[in-house]
């Protein structure tokens, strides 16, 4: 028997309209009739993709998209009142110069996730699929120790965490399967950035000082010594000599070895002290948060929980310690003793010294060459205790103007909602989708039948009126 496609079709008549309403109502019912007769396959083929449409965020996982935004502008009317001779380069002060590179260096991403325990989350909460998926690795390869999960988890992040350095602004997008964890991984990525921008801006600054400082206490050094030495020369007894001894290389080294531990003191005590501010402006935020909402709301457990992320110890600050102790570990093998030391502020050139240079009752060229020297020196130190001085009232500057410079107009929050997949437009697309498969399945299977089930088919087929229909 020929199929239905293969049946002479009748030539249409000149005057048939455009649509064939008499067409579509035949198509209509052998649609319907195809869909009684195989209601099991149709049935079947419209629950498994509904189904697996419904069913596909719970088995894939969800997606929750978390952005923050950081305003960094340059502020050049701050340092210029500071200090007018201030000279750096336009690309030295752009605030989201390397941005990309300081949130996404590894350091950085590995810090990220011990400060948010992001490892023990990513493994308690992943997707059923991808939990088989780690299954099936493990029977076949393996399990994977810390340090390959690490790997792994460090090579997600980078392709899951965007930063986008516009002109004055920076953003930090991140997409990740737990909420909570987003939201603590992108605020955490703010306050790091925020710390290191603060270590490059400030706290360097500070470390300048104390090289300056140990610069100019070596020079003021050379500087007694020259004036001890000059009243040997001339035979005279001084009590400079007993306060100014000649400065051994094993005391320089000493006394350098102290220059750079005193710059790293500065720099933790310059960054735990932001970090002291920051977290008085949050605590004042929560303060007011409490005077509206629960301790349950969104906005205070946001509150609560960067307050926590800034009362541990942030990377930067534990990489400053370790550098500490470093260069505290040189200074007592070196000879040096662990105590408070500190540089005081530099005082001008001893008095007794300028006399010295100055005096030119003594023709001896020797006398006359110690002064020269002397001379070099007193003007060094004087140049070096200008610097020290600009350098203060650039750090000073730069401590007051940090808060304008950088500032988050949009903070991130713990999405309610996935931004991926849409469930509302999944689950709908499922059963359009479904509804047309099944139909489709069930007019396939009365089609590939080879059967005439309807009256117009044996009409189309024959080419002549059916007159009668007996009912077996």
């Amino acid at each position: 028997m020929r199929s239905v496609a293969e049946l002479p079709q009748p030539p249409a008549p000149a005057d048939a309209p455009i649509i064939d309403v008499t067409a579509l109502r035949q198509a209509g019912s052998y649609v319907r009739a195809s869909l009684r007769r195989h209601a099991v396959l149709a049935a079947s083929i419209f629950l498994w993709i509904a189904g697996g449409a419904a069913a596909a965020p719970w088995l894939l996982g969800r997606t929750y998209h978390v952005e923050a935004e950081i305003l960094a502008q340059r502020n050049q009317v701050m340092p210029a009142l500071g200090n007018p001779t201030r000279s750096v380069p336009g690309d030295a002060d752009a605030p989201t110069r390397a941005a990309t590179e300081t949130v996404l260096r590894r350091a950085n991403l590995v810090a990220l996730v011990h400060q948010t325990q992001l490892l023990e989350s990513w493994t308690a909460n992943r997707a059923p699929l991808r939990r088989l998926k780690d299954r099936v690795r493990e029977l076949v390869l393996g399990p994977l120790d810390d340090e390959e999960r690490l790997d792994a988890l460090i090579g997600l992040l980078e392709q899951r965490l965007t930063v986008r350095a516009g002109e004055g602004t920076v953003t930090l997008d991140f997409d990740w399967s737990d909420p909570q964890a987003a939201h603590r991984l992108v605020e955490a990525a703010e306050e790091n950035f925020l710390e290191a921008r603060h270590v490059a801006e400030v706290s360097t600054i500070s470390e300048a000082i104390s090289i300056l400082e140990g610069h100019a206490a070596e020079v003021r050094e050379s500087i007694l010594a020259s004036v001890a030495e000059l009243d040997r020369m001339r035979h005279r007894t001084k009590l400079v000599v007993a306060r100014a001894p000649v400065v051994r290389p094993e005391t320089e080294e000493r006394a350098q070895l102290l220059v750079l531990l005193n710059a790293k003191r500065h720099a933790i005590a310059d960054l735990e002290e932001f970090r002291r501010r920051r977290l008085a402006e949050i605590q004042a935020q929560l303060a007011q948060r409490r005077a509206s909402y629960t301790e349950i709301h969104p906005l205070v457990v946001d509150l609560k929980q960067s307050i926590e992320a800034l009362e541990r110890e942030s990377p930067q600050i534990a990489q400053l310690r370790r550098e500490e102790s470093q260069l505290a570990a040189e200074f007592e093998r070196a000879g040096g003793r662990m105590s408070n030391e500190e540089l005081a502020p530099q005082p001008p050139a001893p008095p007794e010294a300028v006399a010295l240079a100055q005096r030119s009752d003594d023709d001896d060229p020797a006398h006359e060459y110690a002064r020269a020297r002397m001379r070099f020196a007193i003007s060094k130190y004087e140049s070096l205790l200008d610097r020290i001085e600009a350098a203060r009232i650039e750090l000073d500057t730069a401590r007051a103007a940090f808060k304008y410079r950088y500032t988050v107009v949009r903070p991130s929050q713990v999405p309610r909602h996935p931004s991926r997949p849409d469930v509302p437009l999944l689950v709908l697309s499922g059963v359009i989708g479904g509804a047309l498969a099944a139909v489709g399945a069930a007019v396939s299977a009365s089609l590939l039948s080879g059967k005439l089930h309807e009256p117009w088919q044996l009409e189309r087929a024959t080419g002549l009126p059916m007159l009668g229909r007996l009912r077996a």
